[in-house]
Parts: structure tokens; sequence; C-alpha cells
């Protein structure tokens, strides 16, 4: 590959380049998507993730709807781009437009509420779970109420709620359905686009109960027929810090996580390799230990079965470590090519392209290699110009210059998606010490703030959530510390080394990916496989070292069975410097940076991708305001070159001390067992564009291009002709019309000053101009198209 590596790179074939988020709404014409789709085409993207968005004025999945996705399948095949739909009218993936809940309250979303109440006041119903006594320190079910004589005893009563308007994922009859109404209906139209003229289904969002624990009318009966034993007579210490809590949690959420991939992921991967189709999208919550808990129960299980899994990362901030190396772990293990991110949502409409490559290249350095760029609008029209903005796309002043950005980031993905990780260490990931962490009244929302008494012990659900933050804090420390170390890593669920790990060569392999260091990170809790698979580790001389606090649990119960790899692994306290020093006797990453100051590295990632024989180093600078000057450290031998991503050229470099990062910089560097023939020396800065300070002491000129205009978003405003209220946004305006639920006519009043303006013509620019009547200083103004 070295020898024609620019060649190859040059000009990225569409299904590395970034896609785009595109949103369907307003009325869609088939002509109008023809358009669109040579937009993107012109702005150096290779595809997009068509899916309806609210506004949309013709029926979703109707015949204007279908005939539309026909012109852009035959668009995207002209240009040989990737078209993608997505499953669902809206978000989250799961309700099927309504068809699905339509099917009444066996398919509504579940989740467990509880609250004590005295016997005299208790009303049973059909949502009842259990009624529980508490006594002795034991929880106790009461399955006849008749027997509970004292009016005013106090009992546990266990409950469900649902929501109408979203489902039960836990249960694979619903998901079955969801597939007849989204899936089988674009196959029914389009099968034999399938895996031609349409490359895959995208599921955005679908989640369990996300703020709640999650029930279902069939958690009962998979409980006792999975775990042996009847879950609604221990359901208390799902709640409450019981004798036997740990080992119900770990039971409950085993389950539960099992359940959500049964159902949802595995049914529809499946659905989807039958067909020919590729299986992408995220599900929600994928960052921290408590709301993945919530959302999902744990993502990486969920992941397997997709052909292209992924995440979302939204807003203008950098992206969380663990959520990127979650499914990158995945993708790597289970030899998934791609690996995808729906990046750049809610950053606003003054995102410059410094920031989006900012965000971009730690998504990269960090296992993604496939841009979704959140959002593209069909129209603007009304307040979709506020919805979840930016719109990255052809309404953007800078769209004629997107090119350049879209084809650097094409080049960066085709590198990453055609080469593998060298990657030699494994963390364990502690999703289910989470799982044991969670009380039931860990919830951060108003009304679960109040103190829960039993017999005179006290329980604050404040309280209690300091353990699940308290793992998660020690857990993203432990991720951080190893990517500042220049260690790369993938993490091991649990469930999967149980699937896919054994003991070869003196490594641990995790499906495709070997590794010689294995780490635990600060745990509750451990599962039997995993034991198993450690000690066999150790036995054929691996290395595993635990930082911070050893499991003392086993899947959920107190045992001695840990204690045996306790003694056999290295104990570290979680610090960086512990760390560092344990690592550095047994393990040294292919790259590293030391920084000239002799500061501690915290800003700049590295990894190392291998194709062949060749080696790509790639190296990121992820702070937005620090530049640094580094030597890189490279641990194999042979010919080194900078490769220049932005301009498409190669640099021989005979040492690597002294390199300059700035703010944001990244360096690509080529490390191959063959002299190239390099052509240009020097190269320019590996940057795309930089945003610099307006210099005042020097003279500019400005050029008009465009009419001077004035926003008028402030109003004064009048209901069916009631009285003038004050002047508010009118975006706010709008949030009161919303509430009104109903039909209303809306006087705006826009106070404005402009002076100076001698014979100038003078326009109003406003949306859909028939349907409103304009008066100016008390004149009526006639509504004519000006242009």
């Amino acid at each position: 590959m070295a020898m024609d590596i620019l060649g190859q790179i040059r000009d990225p074939e569409n299904e590395y380049r970034p896609m785009n988020y595109w949103g369907w709404l307003e009325n869609i014409k088939p002509d109008e998507v023809r358009r669109q789709v040579r937009e993107m085409h012109r702005a150096g993207l290779g595809g997009y993730v068509m899916h309806a968005r609210g506004g949309l004025e013709i029926p979703y999945m109707g015949e204007e709807w279908l005939a539309s996705v026909s012109a852009m399948i035959d668009a995207g095949k002209e240009l040989g781009m990737l078209s993608v739909v997505d499953d669902e009218d809206g978000w989250p993936s799961g309700f099927g437009a309504g068809e699905v809940t339509a099917g009444g309250k066996d398919y509504w979303l579940k989740w467990l509420e509880f609250e004590r109440v005295t016997v005299d006041k208790l009303k049973l119903s059909e949502n009842t779970v259990g009624v529980y006594l508490y006594q002795d320190n034991v929880f106790h079910r009461v399955r006849d109420m008749s027997e509970v004589t004292d009016p005013s005893r106090e009992v546990l009563y266990v409950y469900y709620r649902c929501n109408r308007y979203y489902v039960d994922n836990l249960d694979p009859r619903v998901v079955r359905k969801f597939i007849e109404a989204s899936y089988e209906k674009y196959r029914s139209r389009f099968r034999e686009e399938f895996g031609k003229g349409i490359w895959g289904i995208f599921s955005d969002e679908p989640q369990l109960a996300r703020q709640y624990i999650p029930w279902s009318l069939i958690l009962p009966s998979e409980f006792e027929k999975r775990n042996g034993y009847d879950l609604l007579d221990e359901l208390p210490a799902l709640f409450f810090p019981l004798e036997n809590s740990g080992k119900l949690r770990y039971d409950f959420w085993q389950t539960v996580n099992r359940l959500f991939e049964e159902s949802y992921s595995k049914q529809i991967g499946e659905w989807c390799g039958r067909n020919k189709m590729v299986f992408t999208g995220h599900t929600v919550y994928e960052d921290w230990l408590g709301t993945q808990l919530l959302g999902s129960a744990g993502t990486m299980t969920f992941y397997a079965h997709m052909q292209v899994p992924g995440i979302d990362w939204l807003c203008r901030t950098a992206v969380s470590n663990v959520a990127a190396k979650q499914v990158s772990s995945v993708a790597e293990q289970l030899g998934k090519k791609r690996v995808l991110s729906e990046m750049f949502g809610c950053s606003g409409w003054d995102i410059s392209f410094e920031e989006m490559k900012w965000i971009g290249e730690k998504h990269y350095v960090l296992g993604i290699n496939l841009m979704l760029q959140h959002l593209g609008l069909y129209s603007l029209k009304g307040a979709r110009k506020r919805e979840y903005p930016a719109s990255l796309f052809y309404q953007q002043p800078w769209w004629d210059d997107f090119k350049s950005f879209n084809d650097y980031f094409g080049r960066l993905s085709k590198i990453m998606a055609e080469s593998s990780g060298v990657v030699e260490l494994l963390m364990l990931h502690p999703m289910k010490s989470a799982w044991i962490a969670f009380d039931g009244q860990d919830y951060e929302k108003a009304g679960w703030t109040e103190h829960w008494r039993i017999e005179g012990a006290l329980m604050d659900g404040s309280e209690c959530f300091k353990r699940i933050k308290q793992l998660d804090a020690s857990f993203k420390y432990l991720t951080d510390c190893l990517l500042e170390l220049n260690y790369d890593f993938h993490y091991g669920d649990e469930e999967l080394l149980k699937r896919y790990g054994k003991v070869e060569h003196g490594r641990l392999k995790v499906g495709n990916c070997m590794y010689s260091v294995v780490i635990l990170p600060p745990s509750i809790s451990i599962d039997r496989s995993t034991l198993r698979l450690l000690t066999e580790f150790l036995d054929k001389g691996g290395k595993v070292i635990s930082a911070g606090d050893f499991p003392g649990l086993v899947e959920g119960e107190r045992t001695d069975e840990a204690a045996g790899l306790k003694d056999r692994v290295i104990s570290i306290e979680n610090k960086k410097d512990r760390l560092k020093k344990a690592l550095s006797g047994i393990l040294a990453p292919p790259v590293r940076v030391e920084l000239s100051s002799g500061e501690e590295n915290r800003d700049i990632y590295c990894c190392t991708r291998k194709k062949g024989r060749d080696l790509f180093y790639y190296i990121v600078n992820t702070s937005r305001d620090r530049a640094y000057d580094v030597n890189v450290k490279i641990r194999e031998k042979g010919f080194l070159y900078r490769l220049d991503l932005a301009h498409c050229c190669l640099e021989r470099l005979d040492s690597t001390d002294n390199m300059h990062l700035e703010p944001t910089e990244s360096i690509m560097l080529l490390g191959s067992h063959e002299e190239l023939d390099c052509g240009k020396k020097e190269i320019p800065s590996g940057r795309i564009i930089r945003s610099i300070p307006l210099r005042t002491d020097e003279d500019w000129q400005i050029e008009e291009c465009d009419l001077n205009s004035l926003t008028l978003d402030y109003c004064r405003y009048s209901i069916d002709g009631g009285e003038w209220q004050d002047e508010i946004p009118v975006i706010k305006l709008q949030q009161e019309m919303l509430k009104l639920g109903r039909p209303a006519d809306v006087k705006m009043a826009f106070r404005f000053y402009a002076g100076n303006l001698s014979d100038a013509p003078v326009f109003l620019v406003l949306e859909e101009p028939q349907k409103v009547q304009i008066e100016l200083n008390g004149q009526k103004i006639e509504c004519a198209d000006r242009g």
C-alpha cells in the first residue's frame, strides 16, 4: 500500500466520505430531493441518512413519501452515493409512526414505581406488581391482602406505569410489530434495491424507560426462566440495600440487558443481514454508567448485532472517551469495518470548520471512522431553522467551500477503516458493577429526594446515588489516564468475553483481537466466566493489573471465589503515576509523545493502525486552546513519513523530535519498510482551516457582498384581538402559541429604526407572505414578491 498511498486516498470512495443526517420535512418533492442529493455530492459527501422530522407536510410512508424515496434512490445510484433510510417517523425508533403503540397497553413502554402507604389507603389496580411488609430487616411479599389485619400497617406498594406513546422494547413481539410497520413496508416497495440502491437502515435512539427502572409484562416469567426463582418475591431488593440486593440486581439487569439485546438489536440485525442491508444507528445515553443503565442496561452487547454500530454526540463539546471506546471496541473485536458517530447536533449556527474538525478528530483517534453530520434540513421554513441547529447543508454561506473538509475526513476514514488497530491492552467494563451499585431510589428528579424510613433506618436517595457516581468517576479517570499515557486499549464487556473470549498462545483473544495485558477497573462484581478466563490467562503467562477496588462479589453474591485471582494480579491504586509505573515494566505503546516542556501530557492522544506491513500513527492535539512542541517516540524501526491528508502529500522524516502541534491540530505518520518517493519535501500545517483574531491595527478593505439586513426577532403581540403583550423573542411567542394547542389569529408588532437610507429601496424578508397582512407605520403594504 505504501508505494501508492497518495493515489489511493486522494479521491476516497463515497463509502468513506462523511454522510449527511438529512431531515425530511415540509412538502417533500421528488425533483427537489434529486437536487439536494446532487448538492451533497458536490460538497464531497458520500451519502445520507434520510429521516422524517417535525414539520413533515405529507403522510409518512404514503405514496408521495415513497415517490420521493424512489427519487432519492435513483439520484444516489447515479452518483454512487450511499442511501440509508431511517426506520421511524421521528424518534426514538420503535413506535412505528403509531402503528405499534396502537396495539394497546401490552405494547406500551412501562416502568416501575413504588410508594409507602398504609393498608387502609392502599388501592390495588391492574398495574399492581407487588405489596410487601417489612419485618426483621426483610421484605415479605403479601400474596393475600386479607392476611394484613391492621389497617394502619404501612406497606411497600410496587406498581408500573405506562407511556402510551412509546413501546416495550423488552418484548420481542412488540419489536416484531415494529419490523412489520417499518422495515417490511420498505421491503415490499424496494426489495430489489436492498443492498444496492439502499445501503442500510438507521435506528435512532431505541431505548428502555430512560429515567426509570424498566418493566415488561413478560419480565417475571422471563426472569424465572433464566434465573430459576420468582422475581416478585425479591423485588424490593432493587430499591433498598438488603442482604440479597447484589444477587437480585445482577440477575434483574442481566435479564433486562439480554431481553433488550435479543428483542431489538438481534431481531433487527438478523433481519437486515437476511435482506443484505446494513443495520446502523445508536441507542440512547451511551456516556456515563448511570444513564446508560437506564437507557439500555449496557450498550456493548447491543452493538454486537449491528453491521455498522454507532453512537451520537451532541453539542459543541469533545466526544466522551467512554462512549467512543465502547462502540469502537466491539467493532474491532467482532470485525465490523465501519463505526459511526452522529456528531455536531445542537452545535449552533456559528460553529466553525475548526471546531467541527476538533470534534471529528477526537472521535477518530478513539476509533470512529464514519462521520454522520447532524443535520441537513430539507427546508428551514418556520420553526425548522431553530430545530437542533445548525443545518450543515446548502443553506450555509460556506457550502461551496465544504468539499475540502469532507475530502479530508474521507481520506482519514479510508485509512482508519481499511486498517486494524494495534491494541494490546484490554480493560474490563464495569457495567455489571453499575447494576449492583444502582438503587431504585437513585432518580435525580423532583419527587425522589424524600427520605425513606424503615424501622428507624434512614436511606437518602441522593446519598445512595453517590455509589454509582463514584464508580463512574473512577472508571472514566482510568480511561483518561490510559489515553493520556498514550496506551490505546479496548473495553471488554463481560458478556462478550463469555461468548468470544479464549486464551491462545499466552494472550487473551476476544473475537479478532489479541491482548497481552488486562486491566481490572475499580469494580464491585465480576462474572464467574471472567474469573475462569483470567485465571487461565495468568496460567499461560498473561499479565493482569487491578487498579483500585478489587471486585468483592461474583455475579452479585459475596463469595471467596475471586480470592485466588486477587492474590495473583498486580494490585495498584487507581492513580496515574501508579498505572504508568505498572505498565512501563510490561508493555510499551507503539507510539507516545513527550512534551518538550517536560509537563505531563493530558491533551495529546495517539492510536496506531496497521495495514499489511504499513503502520499509521495518528496523533491528535485534543485541546482547543493550547499548542504543544512534542517529541514523538515510535517503537517500530523503518522509514517514517508525515502524511498530509489536507493536501495529499508526503514528507520524509529523519527525526520526530520537536514536532509542533497547534490547538486542534493532528499529525498522521506512515511507517514503511520501504523507501518512498515523496516528491514535495515540505508540507503545510495539517489544519484545514484556522480561526484567527481580527487585527484592528491593520487597514481592511470592506466590500458589500449582500444587502444589509436587520433581524426582527423581538415583538409585541396580541392573540385573537386581545390586549397587546410586552415584547418577547419570536421563538418564545412560538412556544406560547404551541401551548394553546389550537389555531389562533396573531398580531405581531416589530419596532425598528433605520436612518440614512436616502432613496435606497427597503425590503421585508419573510416566509409565506400570502398568509399575512402587513402594515408599516400604519400604512398597509402590498404583499408582492420582489425576488
